[in-house]
């Protein structure tokens, strides 16, 4: 077995009984080499995954909506390529304030309407693909202290995250320049805001040979 989708259509209530449930579904997951593995609860309480997940060294693919990522030390997913997450919260380290998540195959990452992902470090040396919609944390002081964000060479961007990087003073240069090589940004806005914004990350793009923008129409 290669692949494993766990959905809910509607909202439900969780019980002890639910919650058991999908525990040992993750169980299975992490003991019969299961590569990829879909989430997705359509709950409002979030789902705290059980630890046995980190420890899971086949996955490759992983998509997760609405839950709680409550990393433990040192944690890995070594073979993961794929990681989407939706509403979704990651919180630290249990026992430590460094929260550090190590994944060093990693290649694509999105983020949708998740809370949070400015205090997590990720480590991953082969991040080429980021997608950041519906978030209101990351700022243009993350460029400068995240290694990620300036490793990138393809990045998506909402008009929401977009507005939310000039939370902070708009930079003319960033620290270093980036390795974009393509931009796309959806649901755009036309504003001050908006668009110093975007010519910010173009100006310190010199390697940026496409651009996709798509604007709001009301």
């Amino acid at each position: 077995m290669e692949k494993v989708m766990v959905y809910t259509a509607t909202p439900f209530v969780w019980s002890p009984l639910f919650r058991s449930d999908v525990d040992q579904c993750i169980i299975f997951v992490s003991n019969h080499g299961i590569q990829k593995l879909t989430l997705d609860l359509a709950n409002h309480e979030k789902y705290a995954l059980p630890y046995t997940i980190f420890t899971c060294s086949t996955l490759t693919h992983l998509k997760l909506s609405r839950h709680i990522f409550k990393l433990p030390q040192n944690t890995q997913f070594p073979n993961l390529v794929s990681l989407q997450l939706e509403h979704s919260a990651l919180d630290g380290h249990v026992g430590s304030n460094r929260n550090i998540l190590l994944l060093p195959l990693l290649e694509t990452l999105e983020s949708r309407f998740c809370v949070d992902v400015d205090r997590v470090y990720i480590s991953s040396p082969k991040l080429v693909n980021l997608s950041i919609l519906r978030s209101y944390t990351v700022t243009f002081q993350c460029f400068s202290l995240n290694p990620i964000l300036k490793r990138i060479t393809h990045l998506w961007l909402d008009g929401s995250s977009l507005k939310n990087l000039g939370s902070v003073p708009v930079p003319d240069r960033l620290a270093l320049p980036l390795k974009l090589q393509s931009l796309k940004i959806s649901d755009l806005k036309i504003s001050v805001k908006h668009i110093s914004c975007a010519l910010c990350l173009l100006r310190n793009s010199p390697n940026i040979y496409k651009l996709g923008i798509d604007e709001v129409v009301k």
